[in-house]
């Protein structure tokens, strides 16, 4: 009995060494997985920058290997993560035995500045990011050496989920918001977003009842990006948009008045009881187009007219500086009327006017009419408003209290020492509907003619 025991127990130990054969044997031989990822645009303002396709770097890859085992095919095995270089390439060398085989290779679009969300993500850190195959063998096998993938590209034309319509839309807006995180990074270490970006696409609402409109989360500062049978909000105006609600968080306090006024209103837009709200929605819309022109050209957006604002035509009749403050678009006025680059040669016309264009106009300047002089103020200029200045008198960042018209621009003019306090009385009766004063009879003189010719 106890030679069988013996037996026994002998055969039990062979076998389970055989079964992990694979992984004791000896580790001589180099294999490397290298690739290349980039997306085809569906995103008109990418398509035109990039002539219809670009490299995606910063990404995450994970490549994973396969071998037999006793004839049969194992589990794929993690070989580890890498990020994606400026020019979407990606290598992972290893060091392993030298049985052949197969490969996957994965994206997730993740990184420390920004993560794209799925449709079903939850708030668990570890599925709300969803892993995309971009390659996945399932016959044949390789030897130890190099295997190239060569370009793998999101498009409709794409193997495995290169050509999900889901994972491609991902691939936009990573390649659009990783263009705005570096353009602000760029203005300096000040005007950087403070928190990573979180956005999440497609979404349909929290009982997908097709009423939600895509929003910039306060609390949480995570992105939703609606879609669902009544609309697609998929276009780079709400992405950036929503964007410039981020930036806005990172560097304000008080961003709750948004929280706020939709739970008691339903809406954060059109004429609303608290100021900050209206700012706050007015304030993103402007870094909207800002930063589209910057990073995509085009002419700037100009302020709207004061004939228009007061018309009713913005769904309200903004004729004051009181109802201004309460608007959107009375804030996206104020905000463009501050980076319109020589606004002494505009006209913002007056309240009931003769229009022919909802924006202010472009007015000649006689010949009589020298020395003309604008502020001339910076995307980065206002930008600057926001961040503390304890020399100017703003020890902390912007606050609920500095966003009525009249507060901001008193910040403006204490922080910006081009922004003087006559620029700050000007500019406040410029975005007044009700004054009738124009930029150029402040901020231009008029010459005194020549004398006759002698003899004439």
């Amino acid at each position: 009995m106890r030679s069988i025991a013996k037996w026994m127990l002998g055969s039990i130990v062979t076998v389970a060494m055989s079964a992990s054969a694979p992984d004791l044997a000896a580790a001589d031989c180099t294999w490397s997985v290298t690739g290349q990822l980039s997306v085809e645009h569906q995103l008109s303002e990418l398509q035109a920058k990039y002539g219809g396709k670009s490299y995606l770097k910063g990404i995450k890859v994970k490549v994973s290997a396969k071998e037999k085992i006793f004839g049969v095919w194992g589990t794929w095995n993690s070989w580890g993560e890498e990020i994606t270089s400026s020019s979407g390439s990606f290598s992972v060398t290893k060091t392993k035995n030298c049985n052949p085989r197969r490969f996957k290779a994965e994206v997730k679009f993740q990184s420390d500045d920004l993560e794209v969300r799925y449709q079903y993500s939850t708030s668990d850190p570890l599925t709300d990011v969803k892993w995309y195959t971009i390659y996945e063998e399932t016959e044949g096998e390789h030897d130890a050496g190099t295997l190239s993938l060569g370009e793998k590209t999101f498009s409709s034309s794409g193997r495995q989920d290169l050509n999900d319509w889901e994972a491609r839309r991902h691939a936009d807006i990573w390649v659009l918001y990783q263009l705005a995180i570096e353009y602000v990074a760029s203005l300096g270490s000040d005007y950087q977003f403070t928190t990573q970006i979180k956005v999440k696409y497609p979404h349909d609402g929290i009982a997908g009842d097709n009423v939600e409109t895509s929003y910039a989360n306060p609390t949480t500062k995570v992105i939703y990006i609606v879609k669902n049978s009544v609309k697609d909000c998929f276009n780079t105006p709400t992405l950036l948009h929503e964007l410039g609600h981020i930036w806005a968080y990172n560097h304000t306090t008080g961003e709750i008045c948004l929280t706020e006024t939709l739970l008691s209103n339903g809406s954060t837009h059109g004429l609303v009881d608290d100021p900050c709200v209206a700012f706050h929605e007015g304030f993103a819309e402007w870094w909207k187009d800002k930063v589209k022109e910057d990073l995509f050209g085009g002419g700037s957006v100009l302020p709207f007219n004061r004939s228009h604002l007061a018309s009713g035509s913005l769904g309200a009749s903004l004729t004051n500086l009181s109802l201004m403050q309460r608007h959107d678009d009375g804030w996206l006025s104020v905000f463009h009327t501050l980076t319109t680059k020589d606004i002494h040669r505009y006209t913002f016309k007056e309240s009931g006017s003769s229009v022919t264009s909802a924006y202010i106009e472009n007015k000649p300047i006689t010949i009589m009419t020298t020395n003309c002089s604008s502020p001339d103020l910076s995307f980065k200029n206002v930008l600057r408003v926001f961040n503390e200045d304890a020399s100017a008198g703003y020890p902390s960042k912007l606050s609920r209290d500095d966003t009525t018209i009249d507060a901001f621009l008193t910040r403006v003019e204490k922080i910006l020492s081009s922004f003087t306090s006559d620029h700050r009385d000007l500019y406040k009766d410029l975005v007044d509907p009700s004054k009738t004063v124009q930029p150029s009879e402040k901020l231009c003189t008029t010459s005194i003619p020549p004398p006759p010719f002698p003899g004439r």
